[in-house]
């Protein structure tokens, strides 16, 4: 590979969003990801495009409002991959925080919406509180608060418009290829790269590099030879279980305080997030019994009828969130603003640290001008927007659009309704790429009603190199309670007959896949059959 301007080390939303940005900054950009593209923190989140309303408790007003921003830009440009989401704040008189303060809190984040709030917050005290919400306990309740942020159904798929967007303006990315060596090198970095899938290496000399790998950041760090610590992992834990209302819910803990989200998820209800520090390896994270516990506990305590335990857990993920390293802070009291870090001669070696998910695009673009500045290269941005592939997607009407695809392409509404909410209007390359074959066009599962095009094109189109990448980045088959794996035979004979797989080959594609995300979310076989 030709000397290039920068290299990007990381494919999850930072990553991808650092890419994009360098791009239409006219740098020539390589990144490299040693798994899928958003295999790791971006597949991990409570899956809200969100302001933040819990840090205002800390008076990080500022971090706050520019999550509101951003929240605001990505809704305009990706409002099919967004739910917009009532939140439920039940407020006990066993609580830390009172209705005042709750009150407060709400109408402030109303206040930093401004314009772009997406529907203003209620207030609901005493009766009409208690009448409200029939799934959580009456007793000692003071009230229930209401703001709005959204759900984003797949943040893998918001990786994916980033990369495609970016390798449209000439960037390239590399998935399953994983850095073994970094060394400075004639003003630059020398980089060598494995193909973690067929072994072959390679070497990349960049004038910058970016590391934008997360939790993964000290690591990478010290491979180019720097040793302090920028990092305070902290664990977060979630768990799925049976649909346990309609209603979003944000709870206190009865154990430590902590809020934690109870939210409606396709046919099940995610639950979480833990926070607690974490010291191991990142490749490591996993849920313990005890982070489970803590959850079902906590749920417990506030669930009116239901009661949860381990059988009705559906299965759990960790992931690590890549916060700043600031001494003397609790896990939960440290901000998750972001950080650009530039290191090495002339700065080169640049780290971003910190951050979420909302704030991305911002994380992106304040790396991509330190760049910039550091190469002495002219800010060369387009004015105009990237061409993402969901297509000018807030310019339709969603309902009509959807009957547009089943009309136009003869698929079932609930099919052209999956298709929307992935792709956009980028659902049509997808069935243009079924062309005639009706086969193609079948569900291959009755939970999602997606179909085996999908599959063939995740692999062909959106550099899919594994049947887990296909149904948990891809598809939402990887969103149900089974993560796709009861769709087996449906998905082996679309990998026998449109991938020309053997059923052997087959077969070991999907046992390979099976006991992967078996092993990823702890599942039993009560739900995996």
């Amino acid at each position: 590979m030709n000397q290039i301007d920068l290299l990007i080390i990381g494919g999850g939303i930072t990553g991808s969003g650092c890419l994009l940005e360098a791009t239409r900054r006219g740098l020539r950009s390589v990144l490299v990801e040693k798994g899928d593209f958003s295999s790791g923190t971006t597949a991990a989140s409570s899956r809200l495009i969100h302001g933040g309303i819990r840090y205002l408790e800390h008076l990080h007003v500022r971090l706050v409002a520019e999550s509101l921003k951003e929240r605001f830009w990505i809704s305009k440009r990706f409002p099919h991959l967004l739910k917009p989401l009532a939140i439920h704040v039940p407020v006990y008189g066993w609580g830390k925080r009172s209705p005042l303060v709750a009150g407060i809190g709400i109408k402030l984040y109303d206040l930093l919406s401004g314009t772009m709030k997406i529907e203003n917050s209620k207030i609901h005290l005493k009766k009409s509180a208690r009448e409200m919400i029939p799934e959580i306990h009456l007793d000692g309740l003071s009230g229930i608060f209401v703001f709005y942020d959204y759900q984003i159904i797949m943040p893998e798929r918001l990786v994916l418009e980033n990369i495609i967007a970016a390798r449209s303006m000439g960037a390239m990315a590399l998935n399953y290829n994983s850095v073994r060596e970094i060394r400075h090198q004639n003003g630059g970095y020398r980089v060598a790269v494995k193909n973690t899938l067929t072994g072959e290496e390679s070497s990349i000399f960049a004038a910058a590099v970016i590391n934008a790998t997360g939790a993964w950041a000290d690591e990478i760090r010290m491979l180019a030879g720097f040793g302090s610590k920028l990092l305070r992992p902290t664990k977060g834990v979630h768990i799925e279980t049976q649909r346990l209302g309609d209603r979003a819910l944000f709870v206190e803990a009865g154990t430590d305080n902590r809020l934690f989200y109870m939210l409606p998820f396709m046919n099940h209800t995610l639950i979480g997030t833990t926070d607690t520090d974490y010291n191991e390896s990142p490749d490591l994270v996993e849920p313990l019994p005890e982070d489970v516990s803590y959850l079902i506990d906590n749920a417990n305590q506030i669930l009116n009828g239901i009661r949860l335990d381990r059988t009705k857990v559906y299965a759990s993920f960790g992931g690590l969130r890549p916060l700043l390293n600031i001494p003397g802070k609790t896990e939960s009291d440290i901000p998750r603003a972001h950080r650009v870090v530039c290191e090495g001669p002339q700065g080169r070696f640049i780290s971003i640290i910190g951050g979420k998910l909302t704030t991305y695009r911002k994380m992106a673009e304040d790396t991509a001008k330190k760049v910039r500045k550091i190469l002495g290269v002219a800010d060369r941005a387009r004015l105009s927007a990237p061409e993402f592939p969901c297509g000018a997607v807030a310019s339709v009407e969603r309902e009509r659009y959807i009957e547009h695809l089943a009309g136009e392409y003869g698929i079932e509404k609930r099919t052209a309704s999956a298709l929307f909410t992935l792709y956009g209007m980028g659902a049509e390359n997808v069935l243009e790429y079924a062309g005639n074959d009706a086969a193609l066009k079948i569900p291959v599962s009755e939970c999602t009603s997606e179909i085996p095009a999908q599959i063939v094109y995740g692999f062909e189109k959106e550099f899919a190199r594994k049947l887990e990448d296909i149904l948990l980045r891809r598809m939402l088959l990887g969103k149900s309670p089974s993560k796709g794996l009861e769709a087996g035979e449906a998905i082996k004979v679309a990998l026998t007959k449109f991938m020309g797989k053997s059923p052997d080959e087959a077969d070991d594609l999907f046992d390979e896949a099976r006991q992967s995300i078996i092993k990823k979310f702890g599942m039993n076989d009560r739900i995996t059959g």
